[in-house]
C-alpha cells in the first residue's frame, strides 16, 4: 500500500493536477533484468574528435550531422567536425559584435542554414554551413510575457516552442511557449510554471507532428498537445528505486538535487531521464543509476521495456550521459579514461547488435 501511495503522488505532482482522457503509459524498469554490454562486444565505429585549443568540448548537449560535418554544442560554443572527427571551425564567437553571442542556449538547422539562438539578447544568429555570419534576428518578445530561454523550430510549418525564462519567485511564469517562424509571441502554454531557472541541455524531442518535453529529476514526459496544452504522456517507474513522493512533494529541484546527491542516497536511486527520441517503434533515452549511464529502449507495439549498461573497459573509456538517434543507429560519447583533457569519441552502434 504504501509503494502504490508514493507511486501515485508521484505522478500526481508530476502530472500538476492535469485533467485529461489521455492515459499515461507506464514505462517500468525492471532492475533485475539490467543486461550490461561490454562495448568492445559488438560492431561500433568510432569516431576521435580533434582536439585543439579552440575545439575542446568538455561535454556534449546536443549533436548534429549535417553536410558531411558534426556539429556539436558545448558548454557555451559551438564545435564543427568533419565526419572523420577532424576539427573544421567553430560557428560564431562570445562577445557583443556581429556574428558573436553572449549567452548561447542551443542550436538549430533550417533552411540550410545554422541558427544559433543568444538567450541574453534574445536575437537569432544566422550562419551559411561554412560559419560565415548573415544576419541576426530580433525575438519580438512582449512586456506582458515571457521571453525564450530556450528556442526550437517544430515540425509544424507554422510553430516555434519554447522554454520560457524563469523571472523569479514572485512572477508566475508558464513553463513554456509557442512562438512563429518570424520569431513573434504567440501564446503562452498555461497549467505548468517555473520554480528555478534550472534546465536541461536537452528537453525537447519531435516525432511527425508531436513534441515531447522533459524536465530534470521528474519522471514524466510530456506531450505537447495542439500548441495549447501541456499533458502528461509516459511515466518512467523506477518503482522503489524512485525518488521518494516526500522528497519531491513542495520542495524545490535545488533540494531535490541535494538529496539525490547524497553518498547514501545516489547508490539507491534512479533519476534525471533525458535524450528521448521517440519514433515508430521505439521510445529511446537514458537515465543514470549508481553513477552510471543505462539506456532505454521501449517497444511500443509489444510494451517490452530493455534496459542495458554499457562498459567501456576494454576501450579504457568511461561513458558519458549522452544519446542521440540516427535511424537505427544510436551516438554515444565516451572519454579515454584518466584522460579527460582531450574531447570525447563519438560511439556509434547500429541498435539492433544491442541485445
Amino acid at each position: 500500500m504504501n509503494l502504490f501511495i508514493s507511486v501515485f503522488l508521484i505522478i500526481l505532482v508530476s502530472c500538476n493536477q492535469y485533467q485529461s482522457t489521455m492515459q499515461i503509459q507506464k514505462i517500468p524498469i525492471d532492475f533485475k533484468k539490467i543486461k550490461s554490454v561490454a562495448l568492445d562486444s559488438i560492431k561500433i565505429k568510432v569516431i576521435s574528435l580533434e582536439s585543439k585549443d579552440q575545439s575542446l568540448l568538455y561535454y556534449i548537449n546536443k549533436i548534429q550531422f549535417w553536410k558531411n560535418k558534426i556539429i556539436i554544442y558545448t558548454q557555451g560554443k559551438l564545435c564543427v567536425f568533419d565526419n572523420n572527427g577532424k576539427f573544421l571551425f567553430n560557428v560564431g564567437n562570445k562577445g557583443n559584435g556581429p556574428g558573436e553571442y553572449t549567452i548561447l542556449s542551443n542550436f538549430f538547422i533550417q533552411n540550410e542554414y545554422l541558427n544559433l539562438y543568444d538567450s541574453q539578447t534574445k536575437r537569432i544568429l544566422t550562419f551559411d554551413a561554412d560559419g560565415r555570419f548573415l544576419h541576426s534576428t530580433l525575438v519580438n518578445g512582449d512586456t506582458n510575457h515571457s521571453y525564450p530561454m530556450t528556442l526550437f523550430p517544430t515540425n509544424h510549418d507554422s510553430y516555434y516552442i519554447a522554454r520560457n525564462t524563469f523571472q523569479g519567485n514572485n512572477v508566475k511564469t508558464p513553463t513554456l511557449s509557442v512562438w512563429t517562424k518570424d520569431y513573434k509571441f504567440v501564446r503562452e502554454i498555461t497549467k505548468r510554471y517555473l520554480t528555478t531557472g534550472l534546465s536541461a541541455p536537452d528537453e525537447f524531442s519531435f516525432y511527425k507532428n508531436e513534441i515531447l518535453y522533459w524536465e530534470l529529476l521528474n519522471d514524466t514526459i510530456f506531450y505537447v498537445q495542439n500548441y495549447n496544452k501541456l499533458i502528461p504522456k509516459y511515466y518512467v517507474d523506477f518503482q522503489d528505486k524512485a525518488i521518494p513522493a516526500n522528497e519531491r512533494v513542495e520542495k524545490d529541484l535545488y533540494k531535490v538535487i541535494q538529496y539525490t546527491n547524497r553518498p547514501e542516497v545516489i547508490e539507491k536511486i534512479a533519476s534525471r531521464i533525458g535524450y528521448i527520441h521517440e519514433d515508430d517503434n521505439y521510445i529511446r533515452f537514458l537515465f543514470m543509476f549508481q553513477r552510471k549511464m543505462h539506456y532505454v529502449r521501449y517497444d511500443k507495439n509489444k510494451q517490452l521495456v530493455f534496459t542495458y549498461c554499457f562498459s567501456g573497459e576494454q576501450l579504457n573509456a568511461d561513458v558519458n550521459y549522452f544519446l542521440d538517434v540516427q535511424d537505427d543507429n544510436i551516438v554515444l560519447s565516451a572519454n579515454i579514461k584518466d584522460n579527460y583533457d582531450k574531447n570525447p569519441m563519438l560511439l556509434i552502434i547500429n541498435d539492433k547488435y544491442i541485445q
